[in-house]
């Protein structure tokens, strides 16, 4: 049985949430600790809500996390957007054969696609930040090099020139 109470609660408080991300300054949302953390606060929401439900078989769960894991370690987003098309039919397969048919269990299904793409969207982009990290590093280190390399060589000719002026 549903505990109406304590879902409304969740609900209220995934609408406080909601509401006070809109006031959070968008330069917190550039940092992706404060993503990794969001994300991860929003998966323990969703699944406690999932479970509170109760309409959820334990086959659903293991396809939930599943899925989360494959989509986040899928570099490719072609992957991902495979991964998160096909494992809906893969779990329909298991879905399907179960005798009671409820109307609000084929929403499952595409829970399960928007998880993937959601998951394999998010770390997409940490990949992406990671690679541009490195990248704005590289170009720092190879700048320091020159910079060096030029000083070295404009100094030794001056240091030259100085010693014959005196």
């Amino acid at each position: 049985m549903v505990d109406i109470t304590l879902l409304g609660r969740v609900c209220d408080f995934l609408r406080v949430s909601n509401a006070g991300l809109y006031f959070v300054d968008e330069s917190v949302f550039r940092n992706i600790k404060f993503n990794v953390l969001l994300v991860g606060l929003d998966t323990l929401v969703l699944t406690a809500s999932l479970i509170i439900n109760g309409q959820v078989e334990a086959n659903f769960y293991l396809a939930y996390f599943l899925l989360i894991i494959i989509c986040s370690i899928f570099e490719n987003p072609r992957m991902i957007a495979i991964v998160s098309l096909t494992a809906p039919f893969a779990y329909a397969g298991f879905f399907f054969q179960s005798t009671d048919y409820h109307p609000g269990n084929y929403l499952q299904l595409a829970f399960l696609f928007v998880v993937g793409l959601f998951y394999g969207h998010f770390s997409q982009l940490v990949r992406t930040q990671r690679v541009l990290t490195e990248r704005a590093e590289q170009r720092n280190q190879a700048k320091n090099e020159l910079l060096n390399i030029l000083s070295h060589e404009l100094k030794t000719p001056l240091t030259v020139i100085a010693s014959y002026t005196r």
